[in-house]
């Protein structure tokens, strides 16, 4: 399996070309879907980018504590895609 996938989406994201909810959906959904055989760096990799967005809140208003804002966002998917 290749990472090429999550790449392309994690740079279209920190390009601005998807909203922070979009990618967090579209990423759900690949993730979730992923079939394929990984290395396990790449699995930590990509599972802690999951486990980010999982934190991520939009809406500073509805945030909690240990919640993460797209500011933090961007710094997760960018070291993500670094280590990817």
């Amino acid at each position: 399996m290749t990472t090429e996938k999550y790449k392309i989406l994690i740079a279209s994201f920190l390009a601005g070309k998807l909203t922070a909810d979009r990618f967090q959906t579209q990423y759900f959904q690949l993730f979730k879907a992923e079939t394929g055989e990984m290395s396990e760096h790449d699995f930590k990799q990509l599972d802690r980018l999951f486990a980010d967005l999982d934190c991520f809140c939009a809406d500073p208003e509805l945030s909690d504590e240990g919640d993460i804002d797209e500011a933090q966002l961007r710094v997760y998917a960018q070291q993500t895609l670094k280590a990817l």
